[in-house]
């Protein structure tokens, strides 16, 4: 009688026992499975990626292609050149622009009001990564005339931004090494080393340095960007050079 009513407890301590290794072996078999899946999504300090030739911003949703179309051999160093096709979903700029409203007077005077408007972009959309591109920022040009700040006002002497666009389409600003005071990213100096004063009752543009005028980037691509004098008051056919970590450089004209 005694061995039959323990019976049942041993069996119930086996079924437990053998229950409990079943649960743990199928834990390690469900943990082993999820290491080897891909991470797929957000993924913090990363970004968003599923393969090779896409790259989604995380900030604001941009996708970015790059589709590799040729390579030539490797020369002298190990450089060689690579042709590509990129494509990038942010198709416009957003723009200020102040304007006059008519409908709205104060002190029968039109209202000036701002307003962000979108322009097409020529970093948008698909293009051949085949070159860069300078491009020189008047903050200036987007007021009319009627009602453009006046000097003193920091945005008449301090009005140029200088940007190069990479052929990924990806565009980084750059500031001038020459000592020169910034405001709100603008700085007083052109690409071609002129700088803007108040002379004779204007703004205007003079010639200031007769070497080459050095920038820098900001955003943590260590590029360096040197732009030649030539003294002829036209920045847009100054040759300019592109320097990335000292080891190489591009030399291109602006346009």
């Amino acid at each position: 009688m005694g061995q039959t009513g323990l019976l049942p407890t041993y069996v119930r301590t086996v079924a437990l026992i053998s229950t409990s290794s079943l649960l743990i072996l199928m834990l390690c078999a469900a943990a082993l499975g999820q290491g080897s899946t891909p991470q797929r999504g957000f993924q913090p300090g990363a970004s968003f990626a599923l393969s090779d030739i896409e790259t989604i911003n995380t900030t604001n949703g941009n996708l970015m292609l790059s589709l590799p179309l040729g390579k030539l051999p490797a020369g002298r160093g190990g450089l060689s050149g690579q042709l590509n096709l990129h494509y990038d979903s942010k198709l416009y700029n957003s723009q200020v622009q102040w304007y006059q409203d008519w409908d709205h007077l104060v002190f029968g005077e039109p209202h000036v009001a701002i307003r962000n408007m979108l322009v097409t972009s020529d970093e948008g959309g698909w293009h051949y990564g085949t070159g860069y591109s300078l491009q020189l920022i008047d903050r200036m040009s987007q007021y009319p005339p009627e009602i453009a700040p006046q000097y003193p006002a920091p945005e008449t002497i301090y009005h140029y931004k200088v940007k190069v666009a990479f052929p990924d389409g990806s565009l980084h600003e750059f500031m001038p090494r020459v000592g020169s005071q910034i405001d709100q990213g603008y700085s007083d100096i052109r690409p071609d080393g002129y700088q803007s004063r108040f002379i004779g009752g204007s703004v205007q543009d003079v010639p200031l340095f007769t070497n080459n005028v050095i920038y820098y980037t900001f955003d943590g691509t260590y590029v360096r960007l040197e732009v030649q004098n030539d003294s002829d008051s036209n920045w847009w056919n100054n040759t300019w050079r592109r320097w990335a970590d000292r080891t190489w450089a591009f030399e291109a004209n602006s346009r």
